[in-house]
């Protein structure tokens, strides 16, 4: 700005800048503090389906001294990469100190946005009190660290809770003993974000997967007000019917699915074998992200100013234990070397198949066994129920649909069958198990 001594209104325009800037320090200086945006370039959307392209880097992308080219990964389209910022496993943890500030300080100069994500483990407890004062301890290391790293700036997007397991015990070779129920996950997951949101003045984004959230955590109008980041492999970004969180039929239930089946995300990990050295990476795979959002998006993000489509008074949220309509269509029975196999049709109140759940058949005879069902879903939503370890004999009972997520009703319907005796086949050599390549189902970019 160039100061005129003859204009006064120069003059408070010169004093309004340097009481901004004195301000911002001070800010910085106590760690706290959520920075004025100043006017910024569009963000290029040059990521698969043209969305702000991103990464995420740890110390795997570090191995044997490894740097990475972050001039090269802003040509190659990148503009926003997630580090490793900190672990809840203390070697874990001090790994990232290899990396992380310097990494922070050349993607920045690079023209490269940036954050930090928190590995979390959670504690082995069930008493309420002791959760949350783990998740206040785990989130105010969270800022501590950003705290190292000077404080935020204006390169800076909302630090991350990546959450992947409620193992909260495991054996000496690993295996998990014990884990965490969905309540206290929730409550622990809640008291995390907020209390790391306040510290930061940042709404702090939860990164994690479908599974996950539908089998390890509460539906609650809480949790979707944080911005979610959802890794899920299989497809492109470029497929706009393909999105995270989606299934052929039906929905993962989780507190970002509306009733459209459609999980409301912020930032998509769509792969985890991107081409390294196409990013500025030696050599390699490595995580790849779009952000979902135009420029103006990403800024309010950035900005503090972000709003979930789930604040708007138009969502509509998966309901709560809908009313549903049950009926077995066909049975089919040969002999006891051959499933049984049950077609059903379980509709919700608009006729159109239920979201979720499962079926499996239940003997009524408490003695006799119910064999093993399994099941799968036709693309018109009906329910396919293969029964199978039956012994021959007359069966009656009953084809039970449950939903653990609660959306829907369960409902039980009456069946009966007769099986066949039939000797057992000579065993079929086994095929040759054809070796498992970790990318083969994935989206390489």
């Amino acid at each position: 700005m160039k100061f005129h001594k003859n204009s006064f209104k120069k003059r408070w325009e010169f004093l309004g800048t340097f009481l901004s800037i004195l301000s911002l320090f001070f800010a910085c200086f106590l760690g706290n503090f959520s920075p004025v945006q100043a006017d910024t370039p569009a963000i290029q959307g040059l990521g698969p389906g043209g969305l702000i392209h991103g990464a995420d880097i740890s110390i795997w992308q570090h191995q044997n001294g490894a740097k990475v080219d972050f001039a090269g990964m802003y040509a190659s389209g990148i503009r926003f990469i997630y580090f490793k910022g900190s672990d809840s496993i203390p070697k874990y943890d001090k790994q990232v100190f290899s990396y992380l500030a310097d990494d922070r300080n050349q993607a920045q100069a690079n023209g490269i946005y940036t954050g930090i994500y928190h590995y979390a483990t959670l504690p082995n407890t069930g008493e309420n009190i002791k959760i949350i004062l783990d998740a206040l301890k785990q989130s105010r290391a969270v800022y501590n660290r950003i705290r190292y790293l000077g404080g935020l700036n204006n390169m800076d997007l909302p630090p991350v809770l990546d959450l992947e397991s409620n193992c909260i015990a495991a054996d000496s070779s690993g295996n998990c003993t014990a884990r965490m129920n969905q309540k206290d996950v929730t409550t622990w997951t809640l008291t995390f974000l907020r209390n790391l949101s306040r510290l930061t003045n940042k709404t702090a984004i939860l990164n994690t997967f479908p599974t996950f959230m539908q089998n390890n955590m509460k539906r609650d109008i809480s949790l979707s007000q944080f911005p979610l980041w959802v890794a899920q492999y299989g497809a492109s970004p470029e497929d706009s019917s393909r999105q995270p969180g989606a299934l052929s039929v039906g929905c993962y239930v989780t507190s970002w699915t509306g009733s459209d089946c459609k999980t409301h995300w912020s930032i998509w990990q769509y792969t985890s074998c991107g081409i390294g050295n196409k990013h500025g990476l030696p050599n390699g795979r490595m995580d790849l992200n779009v952000f979902y959002g135009s420029n103006e998006d990403f800024q309010n993000l950035i900005s503090n100013n972000w709003q979930s489509g789930i604040n708007q008074t138009n969502f509509d949220f998966l309901p709560f234990d809908q009313l549903t309509t049950a009926n077995i269509d066909s049975v089919t029975v040969s002999d006891t070397n051959h499933p049984v196999l049950i077609t059903a049709t379980i509709l919700r109140p608009d006729n159109s198949p239920v979201l979720t759940g499962k079926v499996f058949f239940k003997n009524a005879s408490s003695t006799n066994p119910s064999g093993t069902s399994t099941f799968t879903r036709n693309p018109n939503g009906d329910w396919v129920l293969k029964i199978s370890g039956l012994t021959a004999g007359s069966y009656i009972g009953t084809l039970e649909y449950e939903d653990p997520s609660q959306v829907a009703q369960n409902a039980s319907l009456p069946v009966s069958f007769n099986l066949l005796f039939a000797p057992k086949p000579p065993k079929k050599p086994a095929a040759p198990t054809p070796p498992y390549n970790y990318c083969d189902n994935q989206f390489k970019d």
